[in-house]
Order: structure tokens, then sequence, then C-alpha cells
């Protein structure tokens, strides 16, 4: 579902300096910092916190598959994957994950998010490898 930002919407107003750009979850007050080309491609989509079983909370969407104008399937889209995908494909078919540097599952900018493989994105949970883990 497509949105259009609130006109007092913080993100509107150009206040000359590195502004943080954010994507509110419905309830106001939680959102991901995102890059400013991001922000302006993602906006415009419902975005609401899905909590996975580590008790790291992430904001998705839902997009609804239909066939003949019946429901077929319906896909969770999660934000730093969505960035991570804009930015380039995997560098292997093994990196499957979109793994946050510092453990920030809010900190959705670009220098922030990269693609790792299962056991790299385990070795992170907490940002304790925030540099360029290698696969080994």
């Amino acid at each position: 579902m497509l949105q259009t930002p609130h006109p007092l919407d913080p993100n509107l107003i150009d206040f000359g300096l590195d502004h943080e750009h954010r994507i509110y979850a419905p309830c106001m007050q939680k959102w991901a910092v995102v890059d400013a080309v991001d922000y302006w491609h993602f906006v415009r989509y419902a975005w609401c916190i899905k909590r996975c079983k580590r008790g790291k909370e992430y904001l998705r969407r839902a997009v609804g598959i239909n066939i003949d104008g019946q429901r077929v399937q319906t896909l969770s889209l999660y934000l730093h994957i969505e960035i991570q995908k804009r930015v380039g494909p995997p560098p292997s078919p093994h990196h499957v994950k979109v793994d946050h540097r510092d453990g920030d599952e809010w900190n959705c900018r670009r220098s922030n998010l990269r693609w790792a493989t299962n056991a790299m994105n385990s070795r992170n949970i907490h940002g304790s490898h925030p540099h360029d883990l290698i696969e080994g």
C-alpha cells in the first residue's frame, strides 16, 4: 500500500545539514535510519514491525501475489534486505543474509549493511564483528 508522507514529516524539511532520514513504524516511536536515496524510495510504503526469534525487530511490509483476482501468496519484504538489493546482488549464492555491521537492526544505512553467509551473520549477532567478516 502506497502512502503519502505527512506534510510535517521532519524528513521533508531541508535543514541544510547531514540530516537523519527515518522510515517510521506505525507506532511512530520506532524508526529505521536510512540514506536519503533510500528514504525517497521506501517512504511511500506502509511498514510494520516484525519481531524475530532472537528478539530483534525489523521493519517489513507484506506484498500479496494475486492470480485471477485471488490471493495465492503473501511475501514479507524486509527494509534492510530491500535496501541491500538496491546496492547490488549477493557476491555468491551462499550470501543469503543481510547483516548489520554494528548489530543495530534500526540502522539501515547502506554503509551499515552487507551481504553475509549464515555463519558470518551468526558471528555478528550483537555487532561484535563490525569489520568485514571473512568466511572460514
